[in-house]
């Protein structure tokens, strides 16, 4: 699978699974996804875990939680999966979803950043001695419900 489609699709199920929908885990599901041991987060805390194989790149596993605060909402997601090929290149995440930032390498390892035009959701990544970890931050709009 090329480096860009895969960000894409990392990126696509981060932002589902971390964006608040219950239903998002379902979605997972019906792209590929298998669901991992389930972790009880509390009432504050939803957490999620899968993994999923993708051509070219070792299992690639997905941990992922929303937490609800007294004013917000955060939703966290990563991908860890092996990368010995260094496929992946994180400039391509310049194509993904509006996506802006920086790559740069550091004593052999790459690191980048990167947000959407509204700051609402980010992206942190690096890749070390053949593993890639891509972090996704999300801030979600309260429900008047919540």
């Amino acid at each position: 699978m090329p480096s860009a489609e895969a960000l894409q699709a990392f990126y696509d199920v981060c932002t589902d699974v971390a964006g608040g929908d219950p239903e998002a885990y379902d979605r997972a599901g019906g792209a590929g996804w298998q669901a991992g041991d389930y972790e009880e987060g509390g009432p504050f805390k939803s957490i999620y875990s899968a993994y999923r194989a993708f051509d070219g790149y070792d299992e690639v596993s997905l941990w992922s939680s929303v937490e609800t605060y007294k004013t917000q909402r955060l939703g966290y997601c990563r991908v860890d999966f092996g990368d010995p090929t260094s496929t992946i290149d994180f400039d391509d995440f310049a194509s993904v979803a509006g996506l802006t930032g920086n790559v740069t390498e550091q004593d052999g390892y790459v690191f980048g950043v990167w947000e959407t035009p509204d700051g609402q959701k980010m992206v942190i990544a690096d890749r070390r001695e053949g593993v890639v970890q891509i972090e996704f931050n999300l801030r979600i709009p309260l429900t008047p419900a919540q």
